[in-house]
C-alpha cells in the first residue's frame, strides 16, 4: 500500500510555460475530485507562477481563493 502525504499543485498550458493555476490546462476538478474518493487528507503545495511585480498580494489571495473553493468543492 501506498500513501501520498503531499500533493504539489501546478498549472501550465499543454507543451508551454507555467501560468496561474487554474487558467491552463491541468484538469483541478479531476485532480480534487479523485483525491476525494481516496479521502486524501494531506498537505498541497501550490507552485505559484509570479504574476505581475508589486502585485504579489493580490496574487496569493487570487490562489487562496480558488484553492479554497476547489477544496470545499470536493473535500
Amino acid at each position: 500500500i501506498y500513501k501520498i502525504t503531499n500533493i504539489h499543485l501546478k498549472d501550465r498550458i499543454y507543451g508551454g510555460n507555467s501560468v496561474c493555476n487554474f487558467k491552463g490546462d491541468t484538469n483541478f476538478d479531476l485532480i480534487f475530485r479523485t483525491l476525494a474518493k481516496f479521502k486524501y487528507n494531506n498537505l498541497f503545495t501550490l507552485q505559484m507562477a509570479r504574476g505581475d511585480s508589486g502585485k504579489e498580494e493580490d496574487i496569493v489571495k487570487y490562489y487562496r481563493d480558488n484553492f479554497k473553493e476547489k477544496y470545499a468543492l470536493y473535500f
